[in-house]
């Protein structure tokens, strides 16, 4: 994560319940309020937006938006805000109208919804043009999960609740933005998130703290930091917070991967899961480094899914930022690079956007708050304050959906060993200054190791000098810090090896390493209930 700073501007804690144009919809069955005659004068709707997170323009200037041009993709069981923004003419009597929203499923069967202020008993009053960042003059409507399915189409009708026959009628649209409904492209494939919570038993002069049993609400605040800032669908996010450690010794966020990686490593047979292990360490605002992770590989695999881990510090204190720190880690882990601004180490050289601004207006699914795109930066950079991109977006949804149809699947064989070699897999933070942390785990799904790797590495025993590949990758919150995987061949005891040189990109020398033995530590498991 970025380095701390004294003062917290972040996502809000959202306790909240967290086909082609051209084609015309078949005759269907419609339910919905009762029919008023449509709007007089020559109201114009210029523009039909949907926004997840991120703001998307379906229709706009007369025109279906193409959906190949869009900047997000609009997922599937997903809460959904819809806009109609509004022109009148130069000569146009101000009152009250209520718009409705046509919503046609895949069965064909259409529901219409009268806008939200319309539906409250308090119709829009339009005069003058909508305004962006104001949902008050504009129609709205926010669509429940299971309305937002692949195959559904729209359309949007203005109706005048007290018609005056002094106004004459529309010699142009009533319904936009055709006469029949309107594919809306919903992407076909689920995406959800699986986390698991390792919490910390930590016991330490001065500090006491246990993060296995976090309160509901502070639960709650990573589960809606996760659902609004992923592509997945609503209510996506499962917590497992089955799993703890005891540390009775001083420790710090980085020493904590050693930690959560063996953890990781033997429950390989969850493909799909992250882990994350939250520390508090009792600082009243917390210093330096409050989180870590590496960057794993995009699309991910299911061999790798021993390496969907990162670590952070938790503030009860702070709340937010402790969630920001979350959801940054876990990024990082599903293969996101650092957003270029604010001197974050290791960027995104196909970030899109100067200085990780949004590149589109951000809308929050639940509070409906608005996000300047050039006020705002994506959440993966070192800037503030924060909201998601729409580059961020559509990567969540690209990694989801690949992680959401590996759940279950069978880890048998997913990544069989070489010949000669074992499971016993050598992983160490290598950094520049020469800061080093080695441990060693079983791993039933061992990385496939490369000489022409970004990093070596030569292990010196009695017997001499033995040069490996590694499976080399970034950790962007160690400023030029590598996760290093060395599977062990058969033959190489721990206790003998005297010396340990990385070379590559970073060139240094181990001697004597210490090398912590994971497979010793005791994890603890509470059942469920």
């Amino acid at each position: 994560m970025r380095p701390a700073r004294a003062s917290s501007l972040a996502i809000a804690l959202l306790l909240a319940a967290c086909g082609g144009d051209d084609v015309e919809a078949g005759d269907g069955e419609t339910s919905g309020p009762e029919p008023f005659s449509p709007v007089r004068g020559d109201l114009e709707i210029t523009s039909i937006e949907i926004s997840q997170s991120v703001v998307q323009p379906i229709y706009r200037d007369g025109k279906v938006v193409d959906p190949t041009t869009y900047g997000v993709p609009l997922i599937p069981n997903r809460h959904m805000w819809v806009r109609a923004l509004w022109d009148p003419p130069l000569e146009w009597t101000p009152r009250p109208l209520v718009a409705r929203l046509h919503v046609e499923g895949p069965d064909g069967e259409e529901v219409v919804y009268d806008d939200r202020e319309s539906e409250a008993g308090n119709p829009p009053f339009v005069v003058g043009k909508s305004q962006p960042t104001d949902l008050l003059t504009s129609f709205y409507w926010r669509l429940d999960p299971e309305d937002v399915v692949p195959g559904m189409r729209y359309s949007v009708t203005v109706v005048e609740p007290d018609p005056d026959p002094e106004i004459p009628e529309s010699t142009g649209k009533t319904r936009w933005p055709r006469e029949k409904n309107t594919a809306m492209p919903i992407m076909p494939d689920p995406a959800k998130l699986n986390l698991y919570i390792v919490g910390v038993h930590y016991d330490v002069p001065g500090c006491s703290t246990d993060t296995s049993v976090l309160p509901e609400d502070e639960l709650d605040a990573i589960r809606s930091g996760f659902q609004a800032w992923s592509a997945i669908e609503s209510n996506g996010v499962t917590i497992d917070t089955s799993l703890s450690v005891d540390i009775n010794s001083p420790t710090n966020v980085i020493e904590l991967l050693s930690v959560v990686g063996p953890i990781r490593a033997e429950y390989a047979d969850i493909p799909d899961a992250f882990f994350l292990i939250l520390l508090d360490d009792c600082s009243v605002i917390p210093d330096g480094i409050l989180g870590v992770a590496p960057v794993n590989n995009v699309p991910p695999t299911l061999g790798d899914s021993v390496m969907r881990y990162g670590a952070g510090l938790w503030n009860p204190n702070d709340i937010q930022e402790s969630v920001n720190t979350a959801v940054h880690e876990i990024g990082h882990a599903q293969g996101s690079q650092h957003a270029p601004c604010g001197g974050a180490a290791d960027p995104d050289p196909l970030y899109p956007h100067e200085n990780a601004t949004l590149g589109a207006q951000g809308l929050d699914p639940y509070t409906a708050q608005f996000y300047d795109p050039l006020g705002y930066t994506d959440f993966m950079s070192y800037c503030r304050p924060y909201w998601i991109s729409d580059y961020r977006f559509t990567r969540s949804y690209n990694v989801q959906t690949v992680l959401t149809a590996f759940a279950g699947a069978n880890m048998q064989g997913a990544a069989p060993a070489p010949t000669g070699d074992t499971r016993t897999v050598l992983t160490g933070i290598v950094q520049p200054e020469g800061e080093t942390l080695w441990w060693v785990n079983d791993s039933p799904t061992p990385p496939e190791p490369s000489l022409d790797a970004e990093l070596r590495v030569v292990l010196s025993t009695e017997a001499g000098e033995l040069e490996l590949g590694t499976d080399t990758r970034p950790l962007p919150d160690l400023p030029g810090g590598r996760l290093v995987q060395v599977p062990l061949a058969e033959g190489i005891a721990l206790e003998d090896i005297e010396a340990i040189d990385v070379r590559g990109a970073l060139e240094l020398r181990v001697s004597e390493p210490k090398i912590v033995d994971a497979r010793t530590r005791e994890v603890h498991v509470r059942e469920p209930g």
